[in-house]
């Protein structure tokens, strides 16, 4: 599978969840690198974040990346669900402040953003990850199970909460371009007032 970018730039102003600031949000293709957050409120030696499992921190209802000069993105998560499904590997993301847009609370907008620039195959093939073996992973009560999967890509997720309206949920989904548009990407995020004011505290300002 070939690596890929966008055709062209695209541009897009938003609200941030957490701060309810204008969040100004340019994806600029690139022909290598991989995904870069490009944060404009850091000094320009300092501000860059490579999209890396190790560059991740505070993971409480949100996906969080940092890097060693202390610049932070928050809330990075519909948004690299969408590059994952429409393949793209290669992006420069400039952000004016430290989240990205929510948009509508789903990862719909930014599929719709990489439809109207398009997007480009590049030279480089993709580096895939080939799960041979159960892979487990816990951490307090969040647990994940990777297995082998000879027939593509299927995600099963379950979840429980102690509340009147949510409680016990499971889904199942084999994840394809068409069905994630259609049964994922429309999905929206929710959270509790009980969790308001610590998500606050950890935005920095």
């Amino acid at each position: 599978m070939k690596r890929k970018t966008l055709k062209n730039i695209v541009e897009y102003d938003g609200i941030g969840l957490h701060k309810g600031e204008i969040i100004k949000m340019k994806l600029i293709p690139a022909k290598s690198g991989g995904i870069v957050f490009r944060m404009l409120n850091m000094p320009e030696d300092k501000n860059e974040i490579l999209l890396d499992y190790r560059n991740t921190f505070d993971l409480t209802r949100g996906t969080n990346l940092k890097n060693e000069h202390g610049a932070m993105v928050f809330t990075v998560e519909h948004f690299l669900s969408a590059l994952y499904v429409a393949g793209i590997t290669d992006l420069i993301v400039e952000l004016n402040g430290n989240e990205l847009p929510i948009c509508d609370g789903s990862a719909i907008k930014f599929l719709d953003l990489f439809q109207e620039s398009g997007i480009a195959e590049l030279d480089g093939d993709v580096e895939e990850i080939i799960v041979k073996e159960p892979v487990f992973l816990s951490k307090g009560d969040k647990h994940i199970i990777a297995l082998p999967y000879p027939d593509g890509y299927k995600l099963t997720y379950a979840i429980r909460f102690e509340h009147t309206f949510l409680k016990s949920q499971l889904a199942e989904f084999e994840i394809t371009e068409e069905d994630y548009r259609k049964e994922i990407a429309p999905a929206r995020t929710f959270g509790f007032d009980y969790e308001v004011e610590y998500l606050k505290q950890i935005i920095l300002p």
